[in-house]
């Protein structure tokens, strides 16, 4: 119960006994983007121009009230505290905290690796899913990616992945659900000692193979644009041979 306090009106004293003074919630938990209403609730006939203080977690709110009410809409996840009242001048005598819950969806889901150093052939390595949520995540969920293809691995906060090999590498995420939605994570890696390397190799190797091969693909483009002289010179006889004018002069006859 609040103590009781007088308080003063024009040039007459007017005696309130304050002793329910307490704050009264439309819902006390919301869920985040919704809307909830505080009323500073008493059994006193309020002045008209009685003003209202708003607190939470005993400090001043930032949010404006009106009259006795103070109105959050939407309601965010930094909204979620305790919130008491006092009339202006008599901050010293706030009602009882009153709890107000937010409730929202899994939120900066990551997944975090367990392992110092480079990740060798045969070890295990323990991947672990962190979430923020209210209420909390109550189911995790892994998947591993390969290329296109999507594999479902488990449940539980922490994955091992076990004896690890060339087969099982590849991206990994994890999804956090509650009661409100669910997130997914960025994928991670497990890369394998050695496998950079690998991959420079063979890259490598292709470029000396390209080199190698062009000079006879070179060749072989040369070979098959060359024209046919043989072929061309016959046609040429042939034209020549029936040619109109030739043929005036083999048959022409002697003067």
């Amino acid at each position: 119960m609040a103590p009781s306090f007088t308080y003063l009106q024009g040039k007459y004293g007017v005696t309130l006994s304050v002793t329910d003074l307490h704050v009264l919630l439309t819902a006390g938990t919301v869920t985040e983007g919704g809307n909830v209403t505080l009323t500073c609730d008493t059994n006193c006939k309020q002045k008209a121009d009685i003003i209202f203080i708003w607190y939470k977690n005993t400090q001043p709110t930032r949010h404006r009230a009106i009259n006795n009410t103070l109105h959050l809409n939407p309601v965010s996840s930094e909204d979620a505290g305790s919130y008491s009242c006092a009339f202006r001048g008599h901050e010293q005598h706030r009602s009882p905290d009153t709890a107000l819950d937010v409730r929202y969806a899994p939120r900066n889901t990551a997944v975090l690796v367990d392992h110092h150093g480079e990740i060798v052939l045969g070890e295990s390595v323990n991947l672990t899913c962190r979430s923020d949520a209210n209420p909390p995540v109550h189911t995790y969920t892994w998947y591993r990616k390969m290329g296109t293809q999507i594999s479902l691995l488990g449940g539980g906060q922490s994955y091992v992945v076990a004896n690890i090999s060339y087969e099982t590498s590849g991206l990994y995420y994890c999804v956090a659900q509650n009661s409100v939605g669910e997130q997914h994570s960025a994928a991670v890696s497990v890369p394998i000692a050695g496998q950079g390397w690998a991959k420079y190799v063979a890259i490598r190797i292709l470029i000396v193979v390209a080199l190698l091969l062009l000079p006879y693909l070179l060749c072989l483009r040369c070979k098959s644009s060359a024209p046919q002289k043989t072929g061309s010179t016959t046609i040429s006889q042939q034209e020549a041979d029936s040619s109109p004018v030739y043929n005036n002069i083999v048959t022409s006859d002697p003067l």
